[in-house]
């Protein structure tokens, strides 16, 4: 890789990561172009040469996104055994993803998803991936005995998103939750019917 290139990847990664704080904070209508710029301390023309517009400025952060979450997973399988996988996964994901400040913008990109087809078509293809790939985890588990032969993979990945994303539904309305205490008590009553 080339000094420009690089140059060019910080530049690109510095508008992510603001438009990531900018979009999180305020939502995608209420925040402009020239915001973005402003706090990644570059010109609006530089952030409109990397990304024509704010949807295909949104589509890069869904796959950026992705990416991060698929890396927390890649780095967890290699350093925990797969049957504290499960337990250590989301909790990894909170701390590495910052959710805990960052969580409006999965819901920002929910609704979105809802008024643009290209936002649901990436976000949708995401999602399907990160479902493929917990059914091997879970397919794993039942080779290995770790889980009942009769568990159906898929159901239990749909649970296991359900229950995160709902988990990320409460704690946004009741602050006081420990959302890492609330997910292992639920991961919890969900292993006891599956092992």
């Amino acid at each position: 890789m080339t000094i420009t290139q690089q140059s060019e990847d910080v530049k690109k990664n510095q508008i992510l990561k603001s438009a990531h704080e900018c979009f999180s904070k305020r939502g995608f209508d209420a925040v402009t172009m020239e915001e973005i710029a402003k706090d990644a301390g570059l010109s609006k023309g530089a952030v409109y040469w990397y990304f024509k517009s704010k949807d295909e400025l949104i589509l890069e952060l869904v796959k950026n996104w992705c990416k991060v979450g698929e890396n927390a997973l890649y780095k967890m399988a290699l350093e925990c055994p797969l049957e504290e996988l499960i337990y250590k996964y989301p909790t990894y994901v909170i701390h590495e993803m910052d959710l805990q400040h960052h969580y409006k913008l999965i819901f920002h990109l929910w609704s979105r998803s809802m008024e643009n087809e290209s936002v649901y078509k990436e976000l949708r293809e995401a999602i399907m991936d990160g479902r493929k790939k917990a059914i091997e985890f879970i397919k794993t588990a039942i080779a290995k005995q770790l889980f009942k032969p009769e568990i159906d993979p898929n159901a239990l990945a749909l649970t296991v998103d359900a229950l995160f994303d709902g988990l990320m539904v409460q704690w946004h309305f009741d602050r006081s939750m420990d959302i890492e205490k609330s997910w292992k008590s639920s991961i919890d009553m969900l292993m006891a019917g599956v092992r």
